[in-house]
């Protein structure tokens, strides 16, 4: 039997995290809460097993990971996407006009995001965005480094041809 008040606080910890890693995969509110709420059941029916688990935020990361792959391909291509919805940077310290500057590159990335492979944008959201390390990738990702480190390659070079064929190459 899960103990309820540890749950809460286990979720409390992370639904950020999963929030956060489900909006970036999809970017669009709505899939991300549903992806996060789907999440939230499986880490519940799975709960007594985190008492066993060394790295708890890998087992977070990965059960977001694999929920958002099955979402894929469930959905085979039909995801949708709010742009409109992109977070603003939280710095307080920028003035308006860089605000606006690093809103703009934000919106561009994540839309050249959304031309790459759900598997190809998982490596750099986790890379990249999220700051994972190879190994960690490599963990989340059930695969071997190896093809952590030549995934993450293929999918910069493509995020990064798709930018370019977008026009987009000059807001780095």
């Amino acid at each position: 039997m899960v103990n309820i008040d540890e749950y809460e606080k286990f979720i409390v910890q992370y639904e950020k995290l999963i929030y956060n890693i489900a909006y970036k995969m999809f970017l669009n509110q709505e899939d991300a809460k549903d992806i996060s709420q789907e999440v939230c059941i499986k880490i519940y029916n799975n709960f007594n097993r985190l008492k066993k688990i060394s790295n708890i935020k890998a087992f977070v990361y990965t059960m977001t990971y694999n929920t958002c792959m099955d979402e894929f391909r469930k959905r085979k291509g039909k995801t949708t996407i709010d742009l409109q919805e992109m977070p603003e940077t939280a710095d307080s310290e920028k003035n308006p006009e860089e605000k606006f500057i690093e809103n703009e590159k934000n919106n561009n990335i994540y839309n050249a995001m959304n031309d790459l492979s759900p598997e190809h944008r998982a490596y750099i959201i986790l890379r990249d965005i999220e700051g994972l390390s190879y190994s960690e990738v490599s963990a989340v990702m059930g695969i071997n480094i190896g093809t952590v480190k030549s995934g993450i390659s293929r999918a910069r070079n493509n995020l990064k041809k798709i930018i370019v064929k977008k026009g987009k190459e000059n807001f780095f």
